[in-house]
């Protein structure tokens, strides 16, 4: 580890960065030292690594990587994995054998020749949602997808729609659980009475949602063939179902309505764009290839798993660096998609990079088949990716087709969590078009 590049800058200034803006100290790093550096952020080595193909190879190898802080970086049960302390052993979480079985009874909901079955039920809530709208209103765009897209969750996954109140309380305690969570185990190495009371304030701010998930669990199953159901029947404890649906909750909703919110953002800053992407789903509702390439460059930008920590279970040789087992490592799909080498003008908002031709027919550049991986990749890839794009260009497109949006105030900042949401409320003014 001695031949690595070091970041320079002492342990408390590097903690301080990535408690003030973590995907921006990471792109800064990257920047200044390379493909590879050593940071010194937890009592173990903690390296960056920000090659592309060596990303895919940590993601990709589950013999020589596994999920989580390394046991040298000293961080302990508690921060191994800051989201396993909130969301239990789920399918986000868990490892090994548990994860591949986890997965083999969620995938099939998410299979391509499924999502077909869903489309009416996105329609039908994204119509739901603008129904409400009025024209010349300012509205939070980001908490009116959240509420949303949670409705299309239930109703796909567990067969019921939540309230307007339960859609509300669960948006708040999403929001207490994961305040400060990327920097639990930076507490939890350094100060682990603080990171343990961090860790039962959030579980305590879930208290509403166990008990949502008590009543989905306590409905009639007769009738019943939704993925809830059939992870009942499989003999998950309560404990296991409430990892999942948690998971669910949080993964399942929380990206798309992220998502779906800055490329509105997004778009508001482009009119011309705007206008174009109007014209085309007033054409071509769902399969326009601007649309797909607005959701495309909207998740390069904003990638719904923007940080994934992997260790090394054996000495291994990445991006021309050989590191030992125990490695703590840490991949940056953010960092990757705002990399100048592989992407021009990478922090501007331009989805016409990802079309072609005269006729502006959709295509993936060049650079976005090494250096694209919004929903990570190899085996423990997002479940449901397919879907997300989906939902996500399924609502866009309804919402496009009646209204225009515009900023009503100064344009919203990122808040980097567990996701990318924006810092406080991203508030626009609609029209009816």
């Amino acid at each position: 580890m001695t031949d690595l590049p070091r970041h320079g800058r002492s342990r408390v200034a590097q903690i301080a960065g990535i408690v003030r803006n973590a995907p921006d100290f990471l792109q800064r790093a990257a920047e200044r030292c390379g493909d590879i550096v050593q940071l010194d952020v937890a009592r173990g080595p903690v390296v960056l690594l920000t090659d592309p193909d060596a990303t895919r190879t940590a993601l990709a190898d589950n013999k020589r990587f596994s999920k989580g802080f390394a046991p040298s970086a000293q961080i302990g049960h508690l921060g191994e994995s800051p989201m396993r302390t909130i969301l239990g052993d789920g399918l986000l979480t868990s490892r090994g054998e548990r994860h591949r079985q986890r997965r083999r009874f969620i995938q099939p909901e998410f299979h391509p020749h499924r999502l077909g079955t869903y489309d009416e039920i996105i329609r039908s809530e994204a119509d739901r949602m603008t129904s409400s709208w009025r024209d010349g209103a300012i509205i939070d765009v980001h908490a009116t997808f959240a509420e949303t897209t949670l409705r299309i969750l239930t109703r796909t996954a567990f067969g019921t729609a939540v309230s307007d109140a339960d859609a509300a309380m669960v948006r708040t305690s999403m929001d207490a659980a994961t305040r400060w969570m990327a920097i639990n185990a930076i507490l939890v190495a350094f100060a682990p009475r603080l990171g343990h009371r961090q860790v039962l304030a959030r579980r305590a701010a879930l208290a509403g949602i166990d008990g949502l998930i008590g009543r989905l669990l306590a409905q009639p199953a007769e009738t019943r063939n939704d993925l809830l159901f059939r992870l009942a029947a499989a003999g998950l404890s309560d404990g296991d179902l409430r990892a999942e649906l948690l998971t669910l909750l949080l993964a399942g909703h929380e990206t798309s309505t992220n998502a779906l919110a800055w490329a509105c953002h997004a778009l508001a800053g482009q009119p011309g764009v705007l206008a174009a992407v109007n014209a085309e789903v007033e054409a071509d509702p769902v399969e326009g290839p601007l649309l797909r390439a607005v959701v495309d460059e909207t998740l390069r930008l904003y990638p719904p798993i923007w940080l994934m920590v992997r260790q090394t279970l054996s000495d291994v040789v990445l991006a021309g660096r050989r590191l030992p087992a125990g490695i703590t490592i840490l991949l940056s799909p953010y960092v990757l998609h705002r990399d100048r080498r592989w992407w021009s003008h990478p922090a501007e908002f331009d989805p016409y990079r990802w079309l072609t031709g005269p006729s502006g027919t959709h295509r993936t550049p060049v650079e976005a088949r090494r250096a694209y991986l919004p929903f990570g990749a190899g085996p423990r890839a997002c479940v449901a990716g397919a879907f997300a794009v989906n939902e996500i260009m399924i609502v866009l497109s309804r919402v496009l087709r009646d209204w225009h949006l515009r900023y009503a105030g100064a344009p919203a900042r990122m808040l980097p969590r567990v996701t990318l949401r924006p810092r406080g409320e991203m508030r626009m003014r609609i029209s009816r078009r």
